[in-house]
């Protein structure tokens, strides 16, 4: 296959890459928008710290995403 789209995430923990979608370059914007529908998801947001696209002819977009802050949790005043 020498024309590709490769759509990977970067593992938050041990940094390494996992792919996610592989398939002909003509497929790079169902990819994207599957990769806007993940970068909304938590738990995507908790495993990954960032997805990236790419064709045979590079990288095409790489989108870093925070990691999604805990309820904060406050004391009550007892009277």
């Amino acid at each position: 296959m020498r024309k590709f789209a490769l759509y990977y995430g970067v593992l938050r923990s041990t940094g390494e890459l996992k792919t996610l979608s592989l398939g002909a370059r003509g497929k790079i914007q169902d990819f994207k928008a599957q990769c806007k529908k993940d970068m909304a998801n938590k738990e995507t947001a908790i495993k990954y710290s960032s997805l990236v696209l790419a064709t045979d002819y590079g990288l095409k977009n790489h989108y870093k995403l925070t990691m999604p802050e805990a309820p904060k949790v406050t004391k009550k005043k007892e009277k």
